[in-house]
């Protein structure tokens, strides 16, 4: 008795294919969305306007030997 294999000839299924597209795309989305947060938080910030809390004394700055530099 001789039996030859038949190779089975298996095409890629479709769930695979969205799985692997899936796994790509994931890294994608995700800068995606940080970067328009990043976007949104620098028009946040750049519309703020900045407190005054008054004026400073005059000073000069000292190195640990009390020379100013």
């Amino acid at each position: 008795m001789n039996a030859t294999p038949i190779p089975v000839q298996r095409g890629t299924p479709w769930n695979a294919i969205v799985w692997k597209a899936t796994l790509i795309l994931i890294p994608f989305v995700t800068a995606g969305v940080l970067l328009w947060l990043r976007h949104v938080e620098v028009r946040a910030l750049a519309q703020r306007s900045v407190s005054s809390y008054g004026t400073v004394p005059h000073f000069q700055l000292v190195n640990q030997e009390g020379q100013p530099f």
